[in-house]
């Protein structure tokens, strides 16, 4: 689109004399398309800078999950240990393991973490 319009405005700079001549205000159309070009460029930035900004939002937010997940796990652990892993109590919090493991048990509220790529 940029290389477009580019190539609009340089057409309407070659061929200024024949456009006045058929009537047109290449002056104006010019800068019209000029600014909105400008303008376009501008806002294509921002959303790129968006997409960068997701992105890194992306990957920060993998990680806590994925690290918190791994944590409570952890802690999951050592509770069963504390209660004795063959009690009713440690049992419990093995379904509780079991349950977020299961994908079709998975209570929305509690989200599996999702494997995040490396950077490059």
């Amino acid at each position: 689109m940029v290389g477009f319009d580019e190539n609009v405005l340089e057409l309407f700079e070659k061929e200024r004399v024949a456009l006045i001549k058929g009537g047109l205000n290449v002056d104006e159309l010019s800068a019209t398309l000029a600014l909105q070009l400008e303008e376009a460029k501008t806002a294509n930035a921002v959303q790129e800078g968006h997409k960068r900004q997701l992105k890194a939002a992306t990957r920060l937010s993998g990680a806590k999950m994925r690290k918190a997940y791994n944590n409570a796990s952890g802690m999951l652990d050592m509770a069963m240990g504390a209660v004795d892993k063959t009690s009713d109590a440690a049992k419990n919090f093995q379904r509780l393991r079991s349950r977020v493991r299961k994908p079709d048990l998975v209570d929305e509220a509690v989200p599996l973490p999702e494997p995040v790529p490396s950077p490059k």
